[in-house]
């Protein structure tokens, strides 16, 4: 995302003031790592390398379900015929390591993959938990199912030049984390992936929006620790401010490095002079 110097710095430590505490706190530290293996994938599908990106979204796969976020957008960066050399490892991949589980508790196993039940801990809860605390499990499908309609539309708005695109397809991503925000019992680091990603998303646009972002997301990533309890206001609450950090965020303020303007939208004369400036493929990360 051509994102250096001291922007770099401010973003990389406001996104280890959100992503350390909850992990420290609470555990799981394999929505980190499946996160850091969906942005691989993605940066591999930006490159068009299918099999590196089919390894890496394999490999986010079998540390978190909802890792599914990032395959619809992969499959729209890659194009129509290298689709199979990614999708193959992205089913092999999660497949070996159920294979144990699957052979030895294989009822077990599938219980827990299709239905986990949701419960109650600490007051984390929103008050989609009076619906039924089961319903955690279907609120997950419609999150993860979320990402295809996603993916088409970023197809018809993505621009050529791909340090852009990267931009949108961050805010994509956090927009479809930030849905988890309807999750009965809604833990802390359940939404430290938008939390994480917005302030990067932020980098390439003016700097009171990355400072604004960074700020917000330490904020939000703090109070989320605070119970909402099932208490609308407090949950309504917290929704306005997940749209505050999406505005923040927005990639239609982010400019290139020489100051040029690109708009999100495919054909547009901004985004053909800048994707004629670019090389065909980048010898640098284009997602740091």
């Amino acid at each position: 995302m051509s994102v250096t110097d001291v922007r770099r710095r401010v973003t990389v430590l406001s996104v280890m003031a959100i992503t350390l505490p909850p992990i420290a706190l609470f555990g799981h530290s394999e929505d980190l790592i499946a996160l850091g293996a969906m942005l691989y994938g993605l940066i591999a599908a930006l490159e068009e390398r299918p099999r590196a990106a089919g390894i890496c979204l394999g490999v986010a796969l079998s540390f978190q379900f909802l890792a599914f976020l990032a395959i619809p957008i992969a499959l729209v960066l890659l194009k129509r015929w290298q689709w199979i050399q990614a999708v193959v490892p992205m089913a092999i991949v999660p497949l070996i390591v159920l294979v144990v589980p699957l052979s030895t508790e294989p009822s077990s196993t599938l219980r827990q993959l299709l239905h986990q039940q949701v419960f109650f801990d600490m007051g984390f809860i929103s008050p989609t938990w009076y619906l039924d605390p089961g319903v955690g499990a279907f609120i997950r499908v419609v999150v993860a199912l979320a990402a295809i309609p996603a993916a088409f539309v970023l197809a018809r708005v993505l621009p050529r030049d791909r340090h852009a695109s990267a931009n949108i397809v961050l805010w994509t991503l956090a927009l479809l984390f930030a849905l988890r925000v309807c999750e009965p019992e809604l833990l802390p680091y359940f939404l430290a992936p938008t939390l994480a990603l917005v302030p990067v998303n932020a980098s390439r646009g003016p700097w009171w929006r990355l400072a604004g972002a960074a700020v917000l997301a330490v904020w939000l990533n703090w109070w989320l620790h605070d119970p909402v309890q099932g208490r609308w206001f407090e949950w309504l609450f917290l929704i306005a401010q997940l749209g505050v950090l999406g505005w923040l965020g927005w990639p239609g303020t982010s400019l290139e490095p020489d100051g040029e303007k690109v708009t999100a939208r495919k054909g547009s004369q901004p985004a053909r002079r800048a994707g004629r400036a670019r090389p065909g493929r980048s010898p640098r990360p284009l997602l740091r």
